[in-house]
Formats: C-alpha cells, structure tokens, sequence
C-alpha cells in the first residue's frame, strides 16, 4: 500500500460458471457509502484512467483473465506501476488527489467496475488528466 492507492487482491468466490469477487468491506467503508456504479470493460492494448480526483474517493474492483498493469502516483509523487498476471480479481481503494491508469496488456477484455460516494456528473465530471501511461 501506498499513502494514496490500496490494493488488494480478491480470492476467487466462483464456480465452474466463471469468476466471483466481493468487494472488501475496509474498501466499502472508505467510501462512506455509493452513490455511483461505473462498469466498463478495458480492451488489450487500451488504458482506462489517466486522471485524478479532487472531490471524491473511488474504489475500482478489476476482473481479470490476463496481464494488466495499474499505474498511480500520489500527488507530487513520483509515477509506479505493477503488474497483475493470470486471473484474478483485485479492489483498488484510491483516494482524493492520486493519478490512476490501467492498462490492458493482456489478450483478454478486463472488467472494471467502478464505486464512488459521489453521484456522476456529465457536467462536471472530477476528472483532471495525468499521463501517467
């Protein structure tokens, strides 16, 4: 863990019909409560991500079959990344202010779903680009 992104790998609650993972209950807390559910898939070769949040925290839950890296930095932080292989599924608990990419290097699609406190705004969306990736 760092000061600004938590990750924690999730055990495989599936069965013969595919994966199944919970989304951690510390993970839940830290957000005091959902008021928006973003899912979305992330296609080999594609980067979700790329941006930070001012105003609200958000947990990511990360499916996957194959290779895929996440990237972060913590504000005036210097940029890391680590790298997820195999299948698996992994919750990242980040806060306010933290750079956040993930990239596809695998050949499968990832599936990502997103939890926030705050409701989406089309209008407004919380997000300021990084590059990070």
């Amino acid at each position: 863990m760092t000061s600004g992104i938590q990750v924690t790998c999730r055990a495989d609650a599936g069965d013969p019909r595919g994966l199944a993972f919970a989304v951690p209950g510390n993970a839940l807390a830290a957000l005091g409560g959902v008021a928006d559910v973003h899912l979305m898939t992330v296609r080999p070769g594609a980067v979700r991500g790329n941006h930070f949040h001012a105003r609200k925290r958000e947990v990511l839950v990360v499916l996957h079959e194959d290779e895929w890296e996440l990237h972060w930095s913590d504000p005036g932080g210097t940029p890391q990344n680590r790298v997820f292989r195999g299948a698996g599924g992994v919750s990242l608990t980040v806060h306010l202010g933290v750079a956040h990419a993930i990239r596809n290097t695998g050949t499968a699609d990832l599936i990502v779903a997103g939890l926030s406190p705050v409701p989406f705004d089309t209008a407004d969306p919380d997000a300021e680009a990084a590059t990070l990736t």
